[in-house]
């Protein structure tokens, strides 16, 4: 589609996404971590560690620039999260190198950076916006653990988790649907019983 480029109009909104329309698109949400996990007993744990989630999203918006403003134009916005989750789990299963469990628990979450790619001619600007307070949730799920050795696991997380004060974060799948079906995989360190 055309991009139309407008010089030096009387702005004083200041730089920014502007007048944005539905979501033309969500990417599936992505996290990956790295945990520790204190043995309480062969069956009980506390797990926590760092997980790093992005979320996507794509819509029509203007955009205000340094003297210039693009009209109506594809908008990318991807935004980088670093939390911190704390969980109960209960193994329930444990053969070979396998470690089936169940979890609950909560997590607080960081926004590190919200960036919009604005699509333009001849060139594509971003424009980042600064983090948020603290995302807040909690959740549930099963999960599966490969041991990789008597330490070490790779690790699959599905979860429902519901998401707290959305109306204070940036707009999200997280803000237009606080109860949601999350995905982490990662690496788990463990300690204690055994």
């Amino acid at each position: 589609a055309m991009r139309q480029r407008f010089s030096a109009p009387p702005l004083n909104v200041g730089e920014g996404i502007y007048d944005e329309s539905p979501e033309t698109g969500f990417t599936l949400p992505f996290s990956a971590g790295i945990g520790v996990r204190y043995q309480i007993s062969p069956r009980w744990g506390l797990q926590t560690g760092l997980r790093y989630t992005n979320l996507g999203r794509t819509f029509i918006a203007d955009y205000v620039g340094d003297g210039f403003m693009v009209l109506q134009t594809d908008v990318d916005n991807y935004q980088h999260w670093i939390g911190v989750p704390l969980n109960l789990q209960f193994t329930f299963m444990e053969q070979g190198g396998w470690r089936l469990h169940a979890f609950a628990g909560s997590a607080v979450e960081f926004l590190m950076d919200n960036d919009f790619l604005v699509h333009n001619s001849p060139k594509d600007i971003h424009y980042h916006q600064a983090g948020t307070g603290p995302q807040w949730s909690a959740g549930l799920g099963l999960g599966a653990e490969c041991k990789l050795s008597p330490v070490l696991s790779l690790y699959l997380d599905p979860s429902l988790r519901y998401y707290f004060n959305t109306e204070r974060q940036p707009r999200s799948v997280r803000t237009i649907q606080p109860l949601r079906f999350d995905l982490e995989a990662g690496l788990r360190f463990s300690f204690g019983a055994r």
